[in-house]
């Protein structure tokens, strides 16, 4: 079972091993694991110019005390061997959200850290943190907002010689009372500076930053919305905004918005395809009870507007406790969805569901040990197999893991 090869290869990582290798199979099938002493959260991965890949998230096997969090990166190769990992931050919360290879081959880190010179509890910053390609600290950009928290969520390309930096900050309501949450990003040039800002604001509304893409006159940002911030009975609603490429809002679409239920949507990840012109948003929705199911929605960005009749597709999977935490799109024109499955009260699996292009599935799989297991990102492999990057938990800790399946899922025959 793979549940108990599991816990053996993490006996091994516990006993000293920075990456356990199982040999591979005729299907090139591996489990690896990435990290130190104790907890590695990772949040994002990418591909990197050489074949592998370069993963981002937090640790915290750094630190004196063990709530302390630092940056953490972490460079595997194509056979998800460790090349290099590395720590980074300030004396509090330091936390890693995204990561790009430059053309110069470094590496953009975004997220936030926690500063406590402005407030007694500490205030978050927009962060961006710069590595070389064999993991040299370079230099740290911070983007701050006098009395307000901010967190960078998100990198993205605007041109050759400029990018966006996007995430949320936290700002006073100029109605009513208490605080909200909404969308901003920095336009940047290759070397890090500012040029300008963005914000897509909201009225009395928490709008928490998912993601953002560019189209070529536009960009598209995902987040999870609630309209009332006061009222915490108000269900959560995925949310997609068109702004033009100088932070104008243009579009605003609110997914099941009219519902009569109770239900919460959560987004986790949307993927743009340039030459369709169609987003595919993978998510979470959980009903009054509960329970949860994958949530997954498919919509045209030809226009100016999203609305219902540019939906191909809606589905929510009722097959399980599943959720759904990351998408990418297959070289047959379909899906892989990635997320985790409930097995009993604090156990879930990693949870790995194909579909086809119309959102029919084709296969599911899930495989973990005891403990909650949680899978984060998946990435098609030049072989047509699937590299799913995981957090799992062993004794308390969480571990940064690598599971390469074959095209049908499996790791082991």
């Amino acid at each position: 079972m793979i549940r108990s090869f599991l816990y053996y290869s993490l006996i091994l990582f516990c006993l000293g091993a920075c990456a356990v290798d199982v040999t591979p199979n005729d299907s090139k099938a591996y489990i690896k694991f990435i990290g130190s002493s104790r907890d590695e959260i990772i949040k994002s991965i990418q591909p990197t110019s050489d074949g592998g890949f370069i993963l981002v998230g937090s640790t915290t096997s750094f630190r004196d005390k063990k709530q302390d969090l630092d940056f953490y990166i972490a460079k595997v190769d194509q056979n998800g061997d460790k090349q290099w990992q590395h720590n980074w931050g300030l004396k509090l919360a330091d936390e890693a959200n995204a990561v790009m290879e430059m053309p110069n081959g470094d590496f953009w880190v975004l997220g936030y850290t926690t500063d406590t010179l402005e407030t007694a509890s500490g205030r978050t910053d927009f962060t961006l943190h710069i590595r070389s390609a064999n993991g040299d600290s370079l230099s740290t950009r911070y983007f701050k907002i006098p009395n307000l928290s901010s967190k960078g969520k998100f990198i993205t390309k605007m041109s050759d010689t400029e990018f966006l930096l996007a995430g949320d900050f936290t700002q006073s309501e100029t109605t009513g009372s208490g605080q909200s949450i909404d969308m901003r990003a920095y336009k940047v040039n290759a070397n890090g500076n500012l040029l300008d800002t963005y914000t897509a604001l909201g009225i009395q509304t928490d709008d928490i930053l998912v993601s953002i893409v560019k189209d070529s006159d536009k960009l598209l940002w995902l987040g999870d919305m609630k309209r009332q911030v006061q009222n915490p009975t108000i269900p959560k609603r995925i949310r997609i905004a068109f702004t033009d490429l100088f932070g104008n809002i243009g579009g605003d679409y609110i997914f099941r918005e009219q519902d009569n239920v109770s239900s919460s949507d959560k987004a986790e990840q949307v993927i743009y395809d340039e030459t369709s012109k169609t987003c595919v948003v993978v998510g979470t929705t959980s009903d009054g009870s509960a329970s949860k199911d994958v949530c997954l929605l498919k919509f045209s960005v030809v226009g100016e507007y999203v609305d219902e009749t540019s939906i191909n597709f809606k589905r929510i999977e009722k097959a399980g406790e599943e959720e759904g935490k990351g998408i990418y799109a297959t070289s047959d024109g379909g899906f892989i969805i990635v997320g985790t499955k409930l097995v009993k009260n604090e156990d879930t699996d990693i949870y790995l569901l194909k579909i086809d292009a119309e959102g029919n599935e084709q296969w599911s799989k899930t495989f973990g040990g005891a403990g909650l297991d949680e899978g984060v990102a998946v990435r098609e492999t030049p072989d047509g197999g699937f590299l799913v990057v995981a957090n799992v938990l062993f004794k308390n800790n969480k571990v940064a893991a690598l599971y390469k399946t074959d095209k049908q899922g499996v790791i082991f025959k």
